[in-house]
């Protein structure tokens, strides 16, 4: 098998394009179910890359229509505050994605944490568990996995926009699937 030479694709084009087919979906969710599309970010510390980051997941949020809770955290908060805050998310019905910014801080258990967060609203597939591990691959074939590995974005510029548009898909699905329950 000839290795594939790697084609750079323009990820803040594709993710304005996910965008734009989201804001669709979640109108349509509002407008057939009631349901508007809930995601959740925990932040612990005032680490300046993760509030930038964070930022800008609230305003892409913004722009399709998805709700956006959020709870910051001093770095002194403890492990066990941490997970109240998740497990209150986790007992949310408006909440269908929770996201916990990494890196916490040294003090609390990364996995921990992130086996907390449901499975159901689990839409950044960071847990380490082996229990997940069956949503960073969801329904795309090993093959067809292999074939886009070999898509390439620029850093930075693309690979920002890319992860944030690919979370707020998976807080659309969520909430697509919670209404589906109703």
């Amino acid at each position: 098998m000839t290795a594939k030479a790697a084609e750079i694709i323009d990820g803040k084009k594709i993710a304005e394009t996910i965008r734009g087919e989201l804001k669709a979906e979640v109108k349509q969710l509002q407008e057939k179910h009631g349901v508007t599309p809930g995601l959740a970010v925990v932040l612990v510390g005032e680490r300046k890359d993760s509030q930038t980051y964070v930022r800008s997941k609230k305003k892409a949020c913004e722009e399709v229509g998805i709700k956006s809770f959020g709870v910051d955290l001093p770095d002194t908060a403890t492990e066990d505050e941490v997970l109240k805050v998740v497990a209150d998310f986790n007992a949310d019905p408006a909440v269908h994605g929770i996201l916990v910014q990494l890196p916490l801080p040294k003090h609390i258990d990364e996995t921990r944490v992130l086996d907390a967060i449901s499975l159901e609203k689990d839409v950044d597939g960071k847990d380490p568990s082996a229990k997940r591990g069956y949503r960073l691959v969801g329904d795309v074939k090993f093959d067809e996995a292999k074939e886009k590995a070999s898509f390439i974005t620029p850093v930075p510029g693309g690979v920002g926009p890319m992860t944030i548009a690919m979370l707020l898909r998976n807080t659309v699905d969520g909430a697509t699937r919670a209404a589906a329950e109703q």
